[in-house]
């Protein structure tokens, strides 16, 4: 079956792994780059509390990205799995309840941010000195969440049909973000206001580059309407904790990270204070280019597989 630009049942492994990973690579390489250099413009432009500050709200941003790679992981496996055996309308169904779910779950972090900035902040780490900078940074932080995850997950799903729309999304987002950081930081004066709003300006665009191309261009891949009925939510029910299931694994992986940080704010703000927080922030933003490979690889590799166990050709 020909999908878009891909052929996942007859196209050599080779060339097929080929053609997801550089572009997949491409955009994680964008995706690293837009949290390096906010990291650089925060940190020159507003000045070592306010890095430290960004650092004690990064494990928010592990978490919701473990959530849009768990949902995206796990509903691209269905969906590939159902794209294979030529049902297409239950691919859209799984594709769209993946969706539903991802929103959900961002509304209701960004409920929980909105209402209890402090508590969170002081559970990650946040002395008195920095409570301001790191409320003032989470609570317009907060506003970009649906975007952020499906960032992080719809990808998943494009690469079905056609991966380099998440690439040129992921640059796109990234260009607009450095330009906004820029503007916001140096120009505008807005500290961390404006590295808060220009993140949410950037993942904003991402995600519409890839909402657009999922309404307008894909072929294999559409939302669809649920029906709203009981019988359709214990499907959409069922068929999330599935999703969950096959997920749980990359949304672990970016907890054991989030923990990870958590643990060092603690430790840094215990015996240095902000500016070994800030210290300590700098290392953290290589996270995301030590594991850029590694990821890139297994998420290039899930489609291949979950198509081709899907139509029962194991030896693939």
């Amino acid at each position: 079956m020909q999908r878009d630009s891909l052929d996942f049942k007859s196209m050599s492994v080779g060339k097929l792994f080929t053609k997801l990973l550089v572009p997949t690579i491409m955009g994680m390489a964008a995706s690293a780059l837009f949290t390096v250099v906010d990291g650089i413009f925060v940190g020159n432009g507003i000045g070592s509390d306010a890095m430290a500050a960004v650092n004690i709200s990064a494990p928010i941003f592990m978490i919701i990205t473990g959530v849009g790679l768990m949902f995206g992981m796990g509903g691209g496996i269905l969906t590939s799995i159902n794209l294979s055996q030529g049902k297409k309308k239950v691919a859209n169904i799984n594709f769209t309840q993946s969706v539903i779910a991802l929103v959900f779950i961002s509304l209701v972090m960004t409920l929980l941010l909105t209402i209890f900035p402090h508590k969170i902040a002081t559970l990650f780490g946040s002395d008195e000195y920095l409570m301001d900078m790191v409320v003032e940074y989470l609570f317009w932080f907060s506003i970009s969440l649906p975007f952020t995850v499906l960032v992080v997950a719809l990808p998943f799903f494009i690469r079905l049909t056609n991966p380099k729309i998440s690439m040129w999304a992921m640059l796109a987002a990234t260009v607009v973000n450095i330009i906004l950081d820029y503007l916001f930081i140096f120009v505008f004066k807005w500290g961390l206001f404006g590295a808060a709003i220009a993140t949410d300006i950037g993942e904003f665009v991402g995600a519409a580059i890839m909402i657009i191309y999922l309404f307008r261009h894909s072929i294999a891949i559409r939302f669809v309407w649920l029906k709203l009925s009981v019988k359709s939510l214990l499907l959409t029910l069922r068929n999330v904790a599935y999703m969950i299931k096959l997920g749980f694994s990359v949304f672990l992986s970016e907890i054991t990270i989030s923990v990870m940080i958590i643990s060092g704010n603690y430790v840094f703000m215990d015996y240095m204070g902000a500016d070994g927080v800030a210290a300590y922030s700098v290392i953290c933003y290589l996270f995301p280019i030590i594991f850029m490979v590694f990821n890139a690889t297994v998420q290039s590799a899930q489609p291949i597989i979950s198509y081709n166990y899907g139509c029962g050709q194991m030896k693939r």
